[in-house]
């Protein structure tokens, strides 16, 4: 929480004091915990009680160390002292929200705990025949308090902020300056396909897109060269490019890497006798040692990391981009797909093994994530229960894929990839639909060129489909 010439801080950094939970879902029952937290959240408690006494009487008095020990004399002057500074670096919210995550942790910890004693007490009386229940029933009670315990853990409540006519109008005044001052700021993360970006407007943090297509028809070499474009240093972000995690839910380490390889090399401009290098010949070995050298240097100028394929459930995935985003600071992430995200046994049975039926619930989680820790977050898969039927020059209806209304609502940029009609016997080309669209062009086509046996993709502009005959 933010005054004047002061700022103090426990595990968060907000901007109003009436803010302090929203991003942190952080609430008193989190704090009830005697390790060595509990001067923590002693602090944090009496802290929001002078917040709460400034904002009724509305003043912005200072949170020095003095004032709050005369709150609290049970937290020590010294540490009321120590937390003067905290929140003054860059990265301070993000220490702070890690702080903050480390006491709900332990909350959910103590959660499972008090879970597991009631079945193991339950189980016991059971099994020695003393309580004359049946069989079913203790199950059944069994598997409701761990339910419970999950949801528990699992449950979001954070506060919705309110901005009055007054704040959304200063807001405007100064989003308009800065857009005045510096246009590029309207932009988010370039990948330099011209196209793509021009339809984006770049990958904006914060932001959930999903990509659907058919089998085969290449969503992991889409994305794996948008993720090249946007975590690998190039000119459009100054050689400096942000953090990136890949999450891999059905490739093999190494055919990952052989993709990677033959993308990189691609458009580093390295060519074997005018042609560029296969997935083959990068799978066998078969590239010079100056190439093998040049690939592994290009590898490791990449900001982009990557999680092997073992199964991953959706609240393990979001752990995942939390975890990542407060480590390394992350800004854009790309789950690959979401056929592969393992149900757990309670989702199974809620949605009677009916894998889409998940798919939104686990956007709108992992949507949290990417807006809590300003993510620009990239999904990619199919919707339905089958697979989008795939006909070449035929343009997919989102509409008549299973559970697409309730996917569409839950994303920011919405996508269709299929391909055009070949000619001369030539395959046509992947062509992008960018169906939704909040923070650029909805509508758009994007028509790319896909070498399979390469993997490269090519922005090759914007995509009209032939006019359609007359038949009137």
């Amino acid at each position: 929480m933010r005054h004047a010439d002061q700022l103090l801080s426990v595990g968060h950094a907000m901007a109003t004091p009436a803010a302090r939970y929203a991003m942190l879902d952080l609430q008193p029952l989190h704090l009830d915990d005697g390790g060595p937290f509990a001067w923590t959240a002693k602090a944090w408690l009496s802290i929001c009680a002078v917040a709460d006494q400034d904002e009724a009487e509305r003043k912005a008095r200072p949170l020095v160390a003095e004032r709050l020990h005369s709150v609290c004399p049970g937290v020590p002057l010294e540490r009321w002292r120590q937390l003067e500074q905290a929140g003054r670096t860059a990265a301070s919210e993000i220490e702070h929200v890690d702080a903050a995550h480390r006491l709900i942790e332990r909350w959910q910890v103590r959660r499972y705990a008090r879970a597991a004693e009631s079945i193991v007490v339950w189980s016991r009386e059971f099994l020695s025949g003393d309580n004359g229940e049946f069989g079913a029933e203790v199950v059944s009670r069994l598997a409701t308090e761990w339910a419970q315990a999950e949801q528990d853990v699992q449950t979001e409540s954070p506060s919705t902020d309110v901005y009055t006519p007054d704040d959304i109008a200063g807001r405007f005044t100064d989003l308009h300056g800065e857009r005045q001052g510096d246009p590029e700021g309207a932009f988010g993360l370039r990948c330099g396909w011209e196209r793509w970006d021009e339809v984006h407007t770049g990958a904006h943090t914060g932001r959930v897109g999903l990509t659907i297509a058919p089998s085969g028809s290449g969503k992991t070499f889409l994305m794996l060269n948008l993720g090249a474009g946007i975590c690998d240093p190039h000119p459009w972000n100054d050689y400096n490019p942000p953090e990136g995690l890949y999450i891999n839910n059905e490739m093999e380490q190494d055919d990952l890497i052989v993709r990677q390889t033959a993308i990189r090399l691609q458009r580093a401009g390295f060519s074997e006798r005018s042609r560029p290098f296969a997935l083959n010949e990068i799978a066998r070995g078969e590239l010079s040692d100056y190439h093998a050298g040049e690939a592994a240097r290009l590898h490791s100028m990449s900001r982009l990391h990557v999680t092997g394929f073992e199964d991953k459930t959706a609240s393990g995935i979001t752990a995942l981009l939390a975890q990542h985003a407060l480590r390394r600071g992350i800004k854009w992430a790309c789950v690959d797909h979401m056929l592969d995200v393992c149900m757990t046994r309670e989702e199974a049975r809620m949605s009677q093994g009916v894998h889409w039926k998940q798919h939104a619930g686990w956007l709108r989680q992992w949507q949290g994530v990417a807006r809590r820790y300003g993510i620009a977050l990239e999904v990619v898969g199919m919707v339905g229960g089958s697979n989008i039927i795939a006909r070449e020059g035929v343009e997919p209806d989102p509409y008549e894929i299973q559970g697409a209304k309730a996917t569409i609502n839950r994303v920011d940029v919405y996508r269709l990839l299929w391909q055009s009609q070949g000619q001369d016997n030539n395959p046509g080309d992947p062509i992008v639909t960018t169906w939704k669209n909040r923070k650029g062009i909805a509508n758009a086509r994007t028509r790319f060129r896909w070498i399979r046996g390469v993997g490269s993709f090519e922005d090759r502009g914007a995509y009209f489909p032939p006019e359609k005959e007359d038949k009137r």
